[in-house]
């Protein structure tokens, strides 16, 4: 990353907690939720870290160790609990403030992307 883009970013490993498939798949994504194919609410919705749909790998793997065991932790996740976070409003994940559509929101995130990235280059070249 720092060779190609003058930087180093986050990048989220994790599952949807209504799995749209189903075969187990993980999703491996870039922190900056920029992508062409994040196009509707939906998308994004289910990838926002603070919407709790899309849930960490390390959050995962706790259930694992924790009481009461991962299969009851996965049983109880409910589709009709979780579905609805899909609908939420738009929010950058960032800044918290509320955007209209997912043009705006897109134009928005990328806007904060550009400062992230400034900020970290300014970081590398210290």
């Amino acid at each position: 990353m720092i060779e190609r883009y003058g930087f180093k970013w986050e990048i989220w490993t994790g599952f949807h907690t209504v799995p749209s498939k189903d075969h187990l798949h993980l999703h491996v994504l870039s922190a900056d939720l920029c992508s062409p194919a994040m196009k509707i609410k939906k998308h994004y919705n289910s990838f926002h870290p603070k919407v709790g749909f899309f849930q960490s790998i390390d959050e995962i793997l706790s259930w694992f160790a924790a009481e009461p065991s991962y299969f009851s932790t996965i049983s109880e996740l409910k589709k009709s609990q979780y579905e609805p976070l899909l609908k939420e409003d738009l929010e950058c994940f960032r800044c918290e403030c509320s955007i209209k559509n997912m043009p705006l929101l897109k134009t928005h995130l990328q806007e904060e992307w550009d400062k992230l990235a400034e900020k970290e280059k300014a970081k590398v070249l210290n």
